[in-house]
């Protein structure tokens, strides 16, 4: 998974293989995805940049309410099976996560 700190305020995620995996996650066809949804939470959105072929997300950008500094946001990354913090990056670095 790529991780981009756009700005102050902004991750882009681009999973390897789409946010939603089909082997374990389900969504109805219904309701497809379209570029340019978004999901407001509380103190974040998400809003979908890009879709796989199959009509899931590729790329997301997620937009919080501050800047990551802040002291309320706790990043975090799976990895070698627990939760581990993620360093807040640089504005316009970019880090690749690996799935262990």
């Amino acid at each position: 998974m790529r991780v981009e700190r756009r700005d102050a305020r902004a991750l882009r995620v681009t999973p390897e293989r789409g946010v939603y995996d089909r082997r374990s996650e389900a969504r109805t066809p219904l309701h497809p995805f379209a570029v340019g949804d978004r999901l407001k939470l509380s103190d974040m959105t998400t809003e979908i940049v890009k879709l796989t072929s199959d009509g899931r997300p590729a790329v997301c950008d997620f937009l919080f309410e501050r800047p990551l500094e802040a002291a309320r946001y706790d990043l975090r990354t799976w990895r070698d099976g627990r939760l581990e913090s993620l360093p807040v990056m640089p504005i316009g670095a970019t880090v690749t996560l690996t799935a262990g």
